[in-house]
């Protein structure tokens, strides 16, 4: 160990020990999740989030599946994607 850095051993170390060092785990378990857009948010910010997301869910081994429900009635008659209701206003 330097003496000049101990700083940079004790950060890899404790990095190592949570394992934020290590690659990104096979994904074998998977969620999927409702987007209901109702602040209209741009979409590329939306996309921007999903994707932020996901790198997340997939460094825990989580791949996700992103369903854009509709979040009035006549939205939800053009798009079945969430089947199990529509959330609206």
């Amino acid at each position: 160990m330097s003496a000049k850095r101990p700083w940079i051993t004790g950060w890899t170390l404790l990095l190592n020990l949570t394992g934020l060092t290590a690659g990104p785990k096979e994904a074998n378990l998977q969620v999927e999740v409702g987007v209901y857009n109702h602040s209209a948010v741009p979409g590329r910010i939306l996309a921007r989030a999903e994707h932020e997301a996901g790198r997340i869910f997939e460094r825990a081994g989580v791949a996700t599946i992103w369903l854009h429900c509709p979040v009035t009635a006549q939205e939800a008659l053009h798009n079945s994607g969430c089947a199990q209701g529509v959330n609206t206003r």
